[in-house]
């Protein structure tokens, strides 16, 4: 535990504001200079080292403040949807180191803890420091400024949505299954590791059965410990229906209160539950468990199905109803059961399983089916970047292509297909060259004719959002802004007002809503690649009316003075005001040149080797364009 020496008050968004007295527990001491921390409203960030001492409250205070800060960390994990960011998990686990140690103290000097139970006395440097001013950390010294740029590691990045297209009426979600957001939330959360958070215990007590010695503490199998979490998730998961994320925190739930209500069990209970974090149950283990079963069942059916050509073609459809049950449960256990569980049934014999499912989706024409195999193919390019390859270079994107050009009167069919067909090319790897015959110029026409002028069908207005993040999607596939389609219908058109006015609200936003997995590597943002397509020459800049460009200029400045040193969106942003000045009519209205200038100066004298980069453009920009800005550095 440490304590405040001083009130602080941050300017950067990165570091907490305190007060005198303020406690924290410490998170990371790597830079001398600033510190990671967590205070006792579970708010992490920065502070700076020489305003914080070293606290030794009694044992108990200090177990309280612990458990404060996993709780709150749990707490902050529940709200976005139960799951954990790499930063929360590996806190978590520095929280329970430190917890442990404070427990073996207490364990070691039984009568000294009862005394500091008994009598809490203050730090015997409490009341000096108010003699002392507080050590100058101005952030403009370059030796601080240089150390806080460079070493201090970033605090965790926002959580974003997956910016995914809305489309609350389409009943693709509402037929037995989950709404958009739902089901989009689900297939975004598989790539990721699964994690929940052990609960906070507010006391701890050795054991009758054991000695109370720190070798004691280690005779835990963990082993042991690890399985019996496993077993209790998959016992959850299989006898109430939950979801597997659901079904951990429900044991975390009961051994929180168990651990609670029988401190006497707290060390083994704490072990178990830091296992339910960070659980990894062994491969046959989930080769054997119910959801793996279900899944060989199903797919086995699945594949049964694709082969009986002769009940395909029956009028009566005699196995309609079993086949979408089928399709419901698989879809059902990709976004609720354990992802690891998922892609070891998956990934036996090659991912044969996929194949099939392509080859079934080709062969069916009943409607209600492929709908439904859409939405397995969802789920699936949730689980890892190789199904994705897997179905872009198949004939998938070639049939989802064929619906929504064949299917323009069924709204619900072309959101289906719009939706899928951007998952399996947001990654940005090349399709095959045989599939440009139908993904081409007249395919993009066609999805831009329909972002202008939408289906009159279309009541809620669903289609022109979800085409447009096909464009940007696809405009991923091209390297050079010369090479790309999109680029080139573009030109032709010369004008594109509703699609060009969505990709500037996306881009005030800050949203990517291509961007809708984590699988590395992870491809660009789409919406800051497809505006620097756009101006990489004159003839596609013209696209933008100049208050389009005045707006998109206002969003770079305010991006320039919000973005850190070393955050490669920032660079992206100012290669893209490069590219503005230089092709298209800066040098008439030279909109907000002060306040650009002022975001030059200011990027250009940061010290670092992350500003590199930044600095190389920003020199470009005074080097080639002296007639709008001008600094140190002489053409």
């Amino acid at each position: 535990m440490y304590k405040a020496l001083y009130r602080f008050s941050a300017n950067d968004s990165r570091s907490l504001n305190f007060e005198d007295g303020d406690k924290f527990v410490l998170l990371d001491s790597s830079n001398s200079h600033w510190w990671q921390v967590q205070n006792m409203l579970g708010e992490r960030g920065y502070v700076p080292a020489k305003y914080l001492k070293k606290d030794q409250p009694p044992n108990d205070h200090a177990l309280l403040s612990i458990d404060r800060a996993m709780e709150a960390i749990h707490l902050s994990a529940m709200s976005t949807s139960g799951s954990y960011t790499e930063e929360q998990k590996q806190n978590l686990q520095k929280l329970a180191e430190h917890r442990q140690e404070v427990v073996r103290q207490q364990l070691g000097s039984p009568i000294q803890t009862a005394q500091r139970r008994r009598c809490a006395p203050p730090s015997p440097e409490e009341g000096s420091t108010s003699q002392h001013q507080p050590p100058s950390i101005d952030l403009g010294q370059e030796k601080l400024l240089d150390n806080y740029k460079r070493r201090a590691p970033p605090p965790p990045p926002p959580n974003r949505d997956s910016s995914l297209p809305k489309a609350e009426g389409c009943s693709f979600y509402t037929a037995d299954t989950e709404d958009l957001s739902e089901m989009f939330s689900h297939v975004n959360s598989i790539p990721q590791d699964v994690t929940q958070n052990p609960p906070n215990v507010t006391d701890t007590a050795t054991s009758p059965m054991r000695s109370p010695s720190e070798s004691s503490a280690n005779d835990w199998d963990s082993a042991l410990a690890s399985s019996v979490a496993g077993e209790l998730v998959e016992k959850v998961r299989f006898n109430t229906g939950l979801s597997y994320e659901k079904s951990k925190v429900a044991v975390v739930t009961v051994l929180s209160h168990v651990t609670e209500a029988m401190p006497t069990l707290a060390d083994d209970l704490q072990r178990i539950l830091l296992s339910v974090v960070h659980v990894q149950a062994q491969q046959k283990d989930n080769y054997n468990s119910h959801d793996a079963q279900r899944l060989r069942v199903i797919f086995s059916e699945l594949e049964t199905c694709k082969d009986d050509s002769q009940q395909r073609s029956w009028a009566l459809h005699e196995d309609q109803a079993i086949i979408m049950e089928y399709l419901h449960e698989l879809f059902s256990i990709l976004t609720n059961a354990n992802p690891d569980t998922c892609r070891q049934v998956i990934n036996r014999d090659s991912y044969e399983c996929i194949l099939n499912l392509i080859q079934y989706y080709q062969m069916e024409t009943r409607v209600p089916i492929r709908l439904l195999m859409l939405q397995v193919f969802g789920a699936l390019c949730g689980m890892e970047k190789q199904i994705i390859s897997i179905l872009l270079n198949s004939v998938l994107p070639l049939e989802l292509v064929q619906d929504m050009r064949s299917n323009t009167t069924d709204v619900q069919r072309l959101c289906y297909s719009a939706m899928v067909l951007t998952m399996i090319i947001s990654m940005g790897e090349p399709l095959p060259i045989q599939h440009y015959e139908q993904l081409n110029a007249d395919f993009v026409d066609f999805l831009i004719d329909a972002i202008e002028d939408p289906p009159a069908i279309d009541v809620d207005e669903q289609i022109p959002d979800l085409f447009v993040n096909i464009v940007l999607a696809y405009n991923l596939l091209f390297l050079l802004p010369g090479d790309s389609i999109v680029m080139r219908v573009l030109a032709k058109r010369g004008t594109a007002k509703t699609f060009t006015e969505k990709v500037m609200l996306l881009i005030n936003r800050g949203d990517d809503p291509v961007r809708m997995y984590e699988h590395e590597p992870k491809p660009p943002n789409s919406v800051l690649k497809f505006f620097a397509d756009i101006y990489s020459c004159e003839k596609t800049a013209g696209l933008l009316y100049t208050n389009d460009a005045m707006v998109l200029i206002d969003i770079i400045v305010r991006q320039l003075s919000d973005l850190a040193p070393g955050d490669k969106m920032r660079t992206e942003y100012l290669s893209l005001i490069y590219s503005i000045i230089k092709y298209s009519a800066y040098e008439e209205h030279q909109h907000r040149r002060a306040e650009l200038h002022k975001c030059f100066v200011r990027i250009y004298r940061e010290e670092g080797v992350d500003n590199e980069g930044d600095r190389y453009i920003i020199k470009s920009i005074w080097m080639d364009f002296p007639q709008c800005f001008q600094g140190p550095v002489k053409p």
